[in-house]
């Protein structure tokens, strides 16, 4: 299911509903689709934003100047 939240952000930790609202306290990074509501994972076919890596793309990635590939 993908995300009933505001593009860039899913589910926070406890309760999915917090007074009437869905919890979306978690920021993701992908390229241009939502990120999996449970999970922030992004599509596999979507994938990170530049800038960005990981499962959830949350971790600050480094570039190669004029590159767009991330390096460790």
């Amino acid at each position: 299911v993908y995300s009933v939240c505001p593009n860039g952000t899913y589910r926070g930790d406890g309760d999915a509903v917090v007074d009437g609202v869905p919890n979306c306290q978690n920021k993701c990074h992908c390229k241009s689709l939502p990120c999996l509501y449970a999970s922030g994972e992004c599509k596999v076919d979507d994938g990170c934003a530049i800038g960005w890596k990981g499962e959830r793309c949350d971790e600050k990635g480094k570039y190669r100047r004029g590159s767009s590939t991330v390096i460790s």
